[in-house]
């Protein structure tokens, strides 16, 4: 059975990690962080999602915040929360 939410994210194209995150937030999260990272050693990337996020956010309507709590401001440290509560019906 499809949940409302999947019917919204997959009637905007909103695939892949920026999916995950919009649910989370959808479903109650407080805030979701937008940038992993992956692998170990000198094979270790980033998996960024943040600018995928934010224009799904927007496609939909909602409104959010985000910010960045790193000591140093590196891309781990973002983070997106909706500015108001959304009740899904």
């Amino acid at each position: 059975m499809k949940t409302i939410t999947s019917i919204l994210l997959s009637s905007h194209k909103i695939n892949g990690n920026a999916r995950k995150n919009i649910e989370a937030l959808l479903n109650g999260a407080d805030k979701v962080r937008t940038c992993h990272t992956s692998g170990s050693g000198r094979f270790t990337g980033n998996i960024d999602s943040h600018e995928a996020t934010i224009d799904g956010l927007t496609k939909l309507g909602l409104k959010f915040k985000q910010g960045n709590d790193a000591p140093k401001g590196g891309k781990t440290g973002q983070w997106i929360a909706l500015a108001e509560k959304v009740s899904m019906q």
